[in-house]
């Protein structure tokens, strides 16, 4: 999972595969970066979103491009390995650099390709890079992830089908993992990226709740 491997552990560890080449061939190239925006699309047709580091740069920028317009933040990090903007400098608070992902839509649809060239652009723009104007001012959505549940057993089920933005009370069940129950850790508790074929070892589901 090429987005999962940026830490030292992985980069300069033995194991060896088609990710971990591509990694360690543009680890230069990543440390080197003083900003870094890393364009994804999601499984589930859901509104697109930024994920980012919780530091007070991330928000700031992201807040100031302005589209999309949802944040989930990640004040203690991705809780299922390192993702490509904490790699390095970028997973520490005293950096001076912003690294940015952005969910630009769903898998395969065209919209989902013109927003990520629109959000690229008014990226390079906020840098003073390009000029561009600048994207409306939208009311954001914030929302902090809370937990990280990895998928522990082929049984992994969740209660009802799920795409992604659901909310869940304090204390409901959200889905069975083996003999664990996975419960939402508060009220308006938010489901994010739901994982549609669960597979051990990888992301079952994010909980998140809204702030700001």
């Amino acid at each position: 999972n090429l987005n999962r491997i940026w830490s030292a552990e992985w980069l300069d560890g033995t194991e060896d595969s088609p990710e971990l080449r591509r990694a360690r061939e543009l680890r230069p190239v990543v440390a080197a970066a003083d900003h870094i925006l890393d364009l994804h699309s999601t499984a589930q047709d859901v509104q697109p979103f930024w994920v980012y580091p919780g530091f007070a740069r991330n928000a700031q920028a992201a807040l100031a491009i302005a589209r999309p317009a949802v944040h989930l933040q990640m004040p203690e990090g991705l809780g299922s390995g390192t993702p490509l903007i904490q790699h390095g400098a970028h997973g520490r608070d005293d950096h001076h650099g912003v690294a940015l992902v952005a969910e630009c839509g769903q898998h395969f649809r065209r919209a989902t390709g013109e927003l990520a060239v629109e959000v690229t652009l008014d990226f390079l723009a906020h840098f003073g890079l390009i000029e561009r104007e600048p994207a409306p001012a939208t009311a954001p959505q914030r929302y902090e992830l809370l937990q990280t549940h990895v998928v522990r057993d082929p049984g992994f089920a969740f209660v009802r089908p799920l795409v992604g933005f659901e909310t869940f009370d304090e204390g409901e069940l959200i889905a069975t993992n083996g003999a664990d129950e996975n419960r939402a850790p508060c009220n308006r508790c938010t489901v994010l990226m739901p994982t549609r074929q669960p597979i051990v070892g990888r992301e079952g589901v994010y909980l998140a709740r809204p702030i700001g």
